[in-house]
């Protein structure tokens, strides 16, 4: 019997794996189903033995002697584990356990009571079952934590131990030998000093679903009390590793029904007209690029059929805010790597013969080419490796390998962007493939991804800005934030003296590395105030150059001659400037400052919500206590709706560019 015997024969659930933190009991399933993405199908195999010899202490009865020594083997064979551990597609794990019981101890009255007994049972251990269990049984549930780094496993075997208690000695009531049936649960896991029990638990080795786990671990612990005040002994024991491979469970499993990265189709907002990529273009075949369905990719060429049926773009290291989202990738200038990696995930089936051996081959290389929209080739061998530590090609699943396409770890860029030369770009794939047991290998042949867009580096020399007290700009993140698309690149080389410096364009990718969450396209400039002439303004701060302003104001309002001549410049210079811009057809809007209420102070006058706007487009405003400020006449193009006007845009101005 176990020192844990009262807890499990007339348990009707089951009590889940240890996951969470890898402490505390039954919570594995639930954590398991609130996991941060959903882990692929794996098969997850290995052997656990184990021993537990337990002695107990009786009070009074110092004399116990002998012990409950339990030992059972569990083969765990899993396939197509889900979710997690969610549910197992297949199952045939088997056990085998025996227990054998032989202690005897004093009454305290010359009597001595002997208690005997065994029990061997083996058979199918079942996966994650529901209901009540009749004895004998034996469960087993695994689980992975939600970033997929660690493991629990949780075995249990319930059954009836025909034991027998026997009293001896010349005491009163001292003879006989009478039936004792136990109903014990025997748990293989970890136990602390005190015999509490720590499940089984492990960090992968490897990674996710590539790995094994050593679910080993043994000790003594002095605690508990099978007799009611006794402290009881003992010693355990658990040894084994469970090796986790991606699961081959069927087609389903290794092609994406998709055609795309993402669904290539986007809702405008009020301030972006709809460009989207289509799902399944057919593009104009080129030499050796394949065009439907952007690129079969099956090829034979020592015995394996080696197929690429789908390339799946992985979305960004960061939210980007796009449409398509994630559809925009950053190529380095020649000589240059990029701060974030991007992936694919190419589904792929391998064949010999009529033979489906995609669960046995070995991926043995893969190769990334850089093209544009239309087949030309920027850049071989992007990538060209086997699956290795450095993360660049990796096996995901069954029939799914994950691939670097950015440049970082390996080959530089070689692309010459000055300037850019594509608006889209494609990636194109192949993968070779080995059979371990017959030799025969084999590569696809090429197949394309969907067109996705390009970000390039901003043209060279442009002035910056911000922030104050630091040799060059701040980009708020690693990779820059000076990527454009090649119209906008080719848009600022023509018109160059319409911008004023520049404070933000795009992060890498298109990310969200910063407080620039509408610049994920290449087409959105940040830059400074258009006046430059601002007496005591700041030209390496918007919001200082803004704060300046405000006091400029405040004293105009006062009468002050200089002030008032300030503001006039600054009306005069910025309409002007705008009127340069607004007529043309691909700048889609310009965002700059409204003015937001200053208040009055006992020296200075206040500022009514709205000042800036009502100076650039009237040219004059009165505030709360009925001073009016007039510098210009109306603005031709105060109304136009190219013009937006927001407190948020106070300290710069903002210039959207149409895409190509």
């Amino acid at each position: 019997m176990s020192h844990r015997s009262n807890k499990m024969v007339l348990t009707a659930g089951i009590t889940v794996a240890v996951i969470a933190a890898l402490a505390g009991p039954a919570t594995a399933r639930a954590s398991a189903s609130a996991q941060a993405s959903t882990p692929v199908p794996v098969d997850i195999t290995g052997d656990i033995t184990w021993t537990l010899d337990h002695h107990p202490i009786g009070v009074g009865s110092p004399d116990v002697t002998g012990d409950d020594k339990e030992t059972g083997t569990f083969h765990i064979a899993l396939t197509n584990v889900t979710n997690g551990g969610q549910a197992a597609g297949g199952n045939s794990s088997t056990y085998s356990v025996t227990d054998n019981l032989n202690w005897s101890f004093g009454r305290g009255d010359g009597c001595t009571v002997t208690d005997a007994g065994s029990y061997t049972g083996s058979g199918s251990l079942l996966y994650s079952p529901t209901g009540q269990l009749q004895s004998p049984f034996a469960y087993l549930d695994v689980a992975f934590n939600p970033s997929l780094t660690a493991m629990s496993a949780d075995i249990v075997d319930g059954y009836i131990e025909q034991a027998t208690r026997t009293f001896t000695g010349n005491a009163p009531n001292c003879s006989g030998t009478f039936p004792e049936p136990l109903g014990p649960e025997g748990q293989p896991e970890c136990l602390d000093s005190t015999g509490d029990e720590l499940g089984l638990n492990g960090t992968l080795t490897g990674t996710y679903p590539n790995a094994t786990v050593d679910l080993g671990c043994s000790g003594t612990y002095t605690g508990g009390g099978t007799f009611t005040g006794g402290t009881d002994t003992g010693s355990f024991s658990v040894t084994g590793t469970l090796t986790i491979t991606p699961a081959c469970a069927g087609a389903a499993v290794r092609v994406r029904a998709d055609t795309g990265s993402r669904p290539m189709t986007s809702t405008p907002s009020p301030l972006s007209p709809a460009h989207s990529l289509p799902v399944g273009r057919q593009a104009p075949a080129a030499a050796g690029h394949q065009a439907s369905p952007r690129g079969a990719g099956s090829g034979n060429s020592g015995g394996l059929t080696v197929t690429i049926t789908n390339a799946v773009m992985e979305p960004p290291p960061k939210p980007a805010n796009q449409k398509p989202s994630g559809a925009y990738f950053s190529i380095p200038r020649p000589g240059q790597q990029n701060a974030w990696q991007r992936f694919y995930d190419l589904y792929y089936t391998v064949t010999e013969g009529s033979a489906d051996v995609t669960g046995t081959a070995n991926v043995t290389n893969a190769t990334v080419e850089l093209d544009d929209s239309v087949g030309n080739v920027l850049q071989q061998n992007i990538v060209n490796e086997g699956p290795g530590s450095d993360g660049k090609v990796s096996a995901i699943g069954c029939g799914i390998m994950r691939v670097q396409v950015t440049y970082g770890g390996g080959p530089t860029s070689t692309v010459d962007s000055t300037p850019p030369p594509a608006n889209q770009i494609e990636y194109k794939f192949t993968l070779s493939a080995q059979d371990p047991a017959t030799g025969a290998s084999g590569t696809s042949a090429d197949f394309t991804s969907q067109p996705v867009y390009a970000l390039w580096k901003m043209p060279d020399g442009l002035p910056r800005f911000s922030p104050c007290g630091q040799a060059g700009h701040d980009t708020k993140g690693p990779g820059g934030d000076d990527w454009v698309s090649q119209s906008t690149y080719n848009w600022i080389t023509a018109n160059q003296q319409l911008l004023s410096a520049i404070n933000n364009i795009s992060f890498e990718h298109g990310m969200n590395l910063g407080p620039h969450q509408t610049h994920g396209t290449g087409n959105d400039i940040d830059m400074f105030h258009v006046y430059g002439g601002l007496t005591g303004a700041s030209h390496c701060s918007g919001t200082e150059y803004y704060n300046t302003l405000v006091q400029t104001v405040r004293n105009a309002l006062t009468g002050n001659a200089a002030a008032q001549q300030q503001v006039t410049n600054w009306v005069n210079q910025t309409r002007t400037r705008f009127d340069q811009l607004l007529p043309i057809a691909k700048v889609r809007y310009l965002i700059y400052a409204r003015g937001a209420e200053a208040a009055a102070t006992t020296t200075q006058p206040g500022l009514p919500l709205g000042w800036a706007q009502d100076l650039l487009t009237q040219g004059t405003f009165t505030n709360a206590t009925g001073q009016t400020l007039t510098v210009a006449s109306a603005w031709a193009n105060g109304t136009n709706r190219k013009m937006i006007y927001r407190t948020d845009h106070d300290n710069h101005i903002h210039l959207s560019l149409a895409p190509a």
